[in-house]
């Protein structure tokens, strides 16, 4: 079965090879960073929360690139400053390079952006915001650097979370429970994935002897903070998610498939179709905490358009047991969709009644 690597990286941790940037250029208002310098993870961790954040012009519900934008002029970095130089554009979404595995991605209706920096020796990044209980937005970014030795383990790495009041139009810093979680296993390293279109962050111990599998812990948003609800591995979660899938929310696609084990090709989408339009062939990867359901292609069909799937989707697991995360459709007639969406066990035929 093929693994399309650079189509995954919208899963990844924002963990690739990553050094320490020394590239000045980056413009600092009222910030504790020197003018014209930048500040590296190691440096930014021990500092992030020491000032509070003015988002001009925030209003109520910033975009993530707003808040990327506001959290840069405080303390300036040369990985936020390399996204923000692509992302900042509006049309912007995403951008692969699959000769080094390298993604850049900004999703401003799910709140998510990510820059993976793959086989390069460049810092990475991802941010998120979260809708909190009392009208206030969660923001959250984390940046990180790497060695060409381990690129699966941050050698340093600052998760920074902020509390956005929209009367104040400014985030403070404040310590949630992922900022202070500790590893459960023994030898182990933290690694973060950052929610997208969802609430759920999710966690990594990754084996310092490279060893064992990585466990991943998820955890997820209540409004006021993160609640662990599971603890395994990707193969563990892959055992969690056979069965018929269905989505039941008839303002989206018909979206169906079943995920089975085939002994020689791994675990495989036996069916995927979205009823009264187009049936594909498909796959399905679990990896690092997230299941990917993709359409399968042949070589040919990449050599002659590259890779460009009719049907894609990337999911988390919650705690209800339902798959919730973003699709991409074009159907028959070459019509595209795409949004947010959470599936169920259940019947197909179930769903078309709805």
């Amino acid at each position: 079965m093929k693994k399309i690597i650079f189509t995954m990286m919208c899963l990844l941790l924002v963990m690739a090879g990553c050094k320490k940037s020394q590239t000045a250029g980056v413009v600092n208002v009222a910030s504790l960073v020197p003018e014209g310098q930048v500040i590296t993870p190691e440096e930014l961790a021990k500092k992030w929360a020491e000032l509070d954040i003015p988002v001009p012009k925030g209003g109520q519900k910033p975009d993530v690139v707003t808040f990327l934008q506001a959290f840069q002029k405080i303390w300036p970095t040369q990985v936020v400053a390399n996204l923000l130089n692509e992302g900042a554009n509006t049309d912007f979404t995403e951008v692969y390079n699959s000769d080094i595995g390298s993604a850049t991605i900004v999703d401003r209706e799910s709140g998510y952006a990510l820059l993976a920096a793959g086989d390069s020796d460049e810092d990475c990044m991802g941010a998120a915001v979260l809708e909190s209980g009392n009208e206030h937005l969660l923001f959250m970014v984390n940046v990180i650097t790497t060695t060409p030795d381990r690129r699966d383990i941050p050698l340093h790495q600052a998760l920074c979370c902020y509390d956005y009041d929209p009367k104040t139009e400014t985030m403070k810093p404040v310590e949630k429970s992922v900022n202070k979680f500790q590893p459960k296993l023994e030898n182990s390293a933290l690694v973060y994935g950052m929610p997208m279109a969802s609430r759920i962050i999710r966690i990594g111990e990754v084996d310092k002897n490279g060893t064992n599998e990585t466990k991943w812990h998820f955890l997820e948003f209540d409004g006021n903070d993160f609640t662990e609800y599971d603890f395994c591995t990707d193969l563990e979660l892959e055992e969690k998610v056979m069965g018929t899938w269905v989505n039941f929310d008839n303002k989206k696609p018909a979206v169906t498939f079943d995920i089975s084990r085939n002994d020689e090709q791994g675990t495989v989408v036996s069916d995927c179709g979205v009823y009264g339009s187009s049936e594909y062939e498909a796959y399905v990867s679990v990896w690092e905490g997230c299941v990917s359901v993709e359409e399968m292609m042949d070589d040919e069909e990449i050599e002659e358009g590259g890779y460009d799937p009719n049907f894609k989707c990337s999911f988390v697991l919650n705690k209800q047991g339902k798959l919730v995360g973003k699709y991409f459709l074009r159907q028959n007639g070459g019509s595209e969709s795409h949004g947010n969406i959470t599936l169920e066990h259940g019947n197909p035929e179930d769903a078309l009644r709805q």
